[in-house]
C-alpha cells in the first residue's frame, strides 16, 4: 500500500508505545499534542506531556465527544482539562476535541 503524500514528511515523528513512558524522557516542545489510547487515562497522558506542549500549542483528543458510546471517561476528563487549562479556539469536528493550550 503507497501512502499518500501529505506534506508532512521531516514535521511529524511517530513514537510507539506507552504515552506516560515516552513523556517520562521527552525533552523538547511539541507544536501538536494527539491524544488517543486508552479511553479511562486521557487525563493522566495530558499531565505527562502538558510540559512539553509549546505556548499555544494544540491539543487534540479523539473519542471525546459523545459519552453515550462509551467515551465518558474521555469526556469527562477533557471537560476537566479545559476547567483547568488556559486555552482558546476551542473546536469541535466529529468526536474530536482541540484547544489551543497557553503557558502561564
Amino acid at each position: 500500500m503507497t501512502t499518500p503524500k501529505l506534506g508532512i514528511d521531516g514535521r511529524v515523528i511517530l513514537h510507539e508505545g506507552f504515552s506516560e513512558d515516552i513523556a517520562r524522557d521527552w525533552r523538547e516542545r511539541v507544536g501538536m499534542l494527539w491524544i488517543d489510547g486508552n479511553h479511562t487515562q486521557a487525563y493522566a497522558d495530558f499531565r505527562a506531556w502538558r510540559p512539553w506542549v509549546a505556548d499555544g500549542g494544540i491539543v487534540a483528543f479523539h473519542d471525546s465527544r459523545y459519552p453515550e458510546n462509551g467515551f465518558e471517561p474521555v469526556t469527562r476528563d477533557v471537560e476537566r482539562i479545559l476547567r483547568e487549562e488556559w486555552s482558546s479556539d476551542l473546536r469541535f469536528v466529529d468526536s474530536i476535541t482541540s484547544f489551543r493550550l497557553y503557558r502561564y
